[in-house]
This record gives C-alpha cells, structure tokens and sequence, in this order.
C-alpha cells in the first residue's frame, strides 16, 4: 500500500501511525501516554488527527484546527481553487490533507 499522502516526510508518517496505534489504546493508557509525551515536549500525539477519517466534511474552523492553520488560510486555498466546497465552508479531510502536503512539497523545492 502507497501512503496516501506523498508530501508527507518520514516525521509526518511516523506521527500518523503513532496516532493511529494511540486510538487503538484504552483511555486511560492513551491518556497516561499522551500526558507523558506532552511532558517531554511532544504535544503532536493524540492531535486532532485523530477525530477524523479522510472521508469525513469538516467545517473551514475544524479544517484549520486539523492543520494548525489559521482559518483563513482554508479560505484563501477554497478562493484559489485548490479546495472544492462540499456544502458552505466545509472540505472534505482527504483533500483538505493532499492540498497542505501539496504545500509543503512545494515549500522544499
């Protein structure tokens, strides 16, 4: 299988996997785990990766939320044509996901 994301760097994978084993966890392990990681400075673990699939539609806030942008940053890439609406101010996670990799592909070269 062909990680779904390309622009994505080895960092960005080894976060989503972790998160992904995180949610596999009982509360309270994945609590303790998140607490402990959180401490040493790791605040990535138990993001809001993890409340969405790639098939949900979230609202521009959650977007943003979700890529720890600004809102108007998902405005700006909906006015640029790289995000399509799927009912008033609401993206699909998949494509809101490919255009920040998209975004960072370009930021490297």
């Amino acid at each position: 299988m062909n990680w779904p994301w390309p622009g994505d760097n080895a960092t960005d994978r080894a976060r989503a996997v972790a998160n992904s084993l995180l949610a596999l966890l009982p509360t309270h392990e994945r609590d303790r785990a998140i607490r402990t990681a959180r401490a040493v400075g790791e605040t990535w673990l138990g993001s809001t990766l993890l409340r969405y699939d790639v098939t949900d539609v979230v609202t521009t806030a959650e977007a943003a939320e979700l890529l720890h942008v600004r809102p108007s940053t998902i405005r700006k890439w909906h006015s640029d044509g790289e995000l399509t609406n799927r009912g008033t101010g609401r993206y699909l996670v998949s494509e809101v996901l490919d255009v920040a990799a998209s975004k960072r592909r370009s930021a490297r070269t």
